[in-house]
């Protein structure tokens, strides 16, 4: 979960169907200012980076994302994300980054999932 500025973003459930997975993100709004959605990006990085080397991300595109038909999180609401991505595993020594951007604005949430966490995805029923 990652907190800034009374907003708040957090991974719900990781879920697989075939090829596909499914990261649901619940974004709640504590504040009385709407939270514009300006994107969500998705990318692997190395989890640990020693000073004065130089990091490689690679970015996942989303196949789809459903919640985002408006990107608004309204004061005091809020909202469920869900991204579809191609199915992926994570080396040792690297971890999925989601950030998601706020449109002209400075609370930009980021999480980070595991390895662990992506090997224990549900399937749907």
């Amino acid at each position: 979960a990652d907190r800034t500025s009374r907003m708040s973003a957090r991974l719900q459930s990781i879920r697989i169907d075939g090829d596909v997975l499914y990261f649901t993100l619940f974004l709640r709004n504590r504040s009385h200012i709407a939270f514009d959605i300006d994107f969500v990006r998705f990318y692997i990085r190395d989890r640990r980076t020693p000073r004065r080397t130089v990091t490689q991300e690679r970015e996942l595109l989303p196949l789809d994302i459903h919640g985002l038909e408006r990107p608004r999180v309204e004061g005091r609401c809020g909202k469920t994300v869900t991204a579809a991505l191609d199915k992926f595993t994570l080396a040792d020594g690297k971890l999925l980054a989601i950030e998601i951007y706020e449109k002209g604005g400075g609370r930009h949430l980021y999480l980070t999932v595991r390895h662990r966490h992506i090997e224990h995805a549900e399937p749907f029923h």
